[in-house]
This record gives C-alpha cells, sequence and structure tokens, in this order.
C-alpha cells in the first residue's frame, strides 16, 4: 500500500511539473501516461490472473505506441528516453505472457519498476528545455 501511494505521489508531482514547464507535446503526452496509470488501477481492480497481465500489457503497449509516435516528431530526446524504459517494461510482460513458466513472477513484477525512471527523465528533460527555451529567448 506505501508503495501505491508512494507511485502515485511520485506521478502527480511529476505530471505538475511537466504540466507548469512543459510545451504542448509534452503536456498531451503526461496526460498519457496520467491516463495509463488510470487505467492499470482500474485493471487491477476490476481483473484478475490472466485477464489482469493481458489489460495491462494493452494498456503499456498502447503507452510505448504514443512514445514512440512522439519520438518520431518530438524535438527533445525525452521521448526517446520515455520509449526506451518503457519498452523494458512491455518485453517483460510479454515475456512474461510467452513465458508463464520460464520468467518468474519477481521478473514480471520488476516490470513496473521502469515506470519510475521513464516518468523521472520525461521531467527532467522537461525541465531543462524550459529553461533553454527561456535562456534562447532572453538572448
Amino acid at each position: 500500500m506505501l508503495t501505491a501511494i508512494g507511485f502515485w505521489l511520485f506521478l502527480l508531482c511529476a505530471y505538475a511539473i511537466v504540466w507548469i514547464n512543459g510545451d504542448r507535446e509534452a503536456r498531451i503526452f503526461v496526460n498519457l501516461v496520467l491516463l495509463a496509470a488510470i487505467l492499470t488501477a482500474l485493471a487491477m481492480v476490476l481483473t484478475r490472473g490472466n485477464a489482469h497481465a493481458l489489460t495491462v500489457f494493452a494498456i503499456d503497449a498502447a503507452l510505448l505506441a504514443a512514445a514512440l509516435f512522439f519520438v518520431g516528431r518530438s524535438r527533445s530526446y525525452w521521448p526517446i528516453w520515455f520509449a526506451g524504459f518503457q519498452s523494458i517494461t512491455v518485453a517483460s510482460e510479454l515475456a512474461r505472457q510467452l513465458f508463464p513458466h520460464q520468467i518468474p513472477s519477481l521478473y514480471g513484477a520488476m516490470a513496473s519498476f521502469w515506470a519510475i525512471p521513464a516518468l523521472l527523465s520525461m521531467t527532467v528533460a522537461v525541465v531543462r528545455d524550459n529553461r533553454l527555451r527561456h535562456r534562447a529567448t532572453r538572448r
């Protein structure tokens, strides 16, 4: 329970920082991250077993697809970092689905860990991009 509260506090703080400092693109994407987190929380409550794993996989794969879309059109580097971390999550979840007896559940559970560095890299990069934009406009 404490882990879940910590994650949601981190997510909401990162959301606020990106919303304040980010451009339109970053704001759209951070809304997608929040939506994915809400849908994942709902999946945890409403689904069990394999249906749960497939639902979470679908949510994470959709977020990865969105991140890859932003990689292709963004001038910032944060989508690349986010997509990299998110791809680890999706690959771990896929491996757990394809090889349920070979992949220990601990490794599958660790897939959710990568949300933290993904969101952290996005938040730090958005703040740094904002600072660079302000410096460039002051000259």
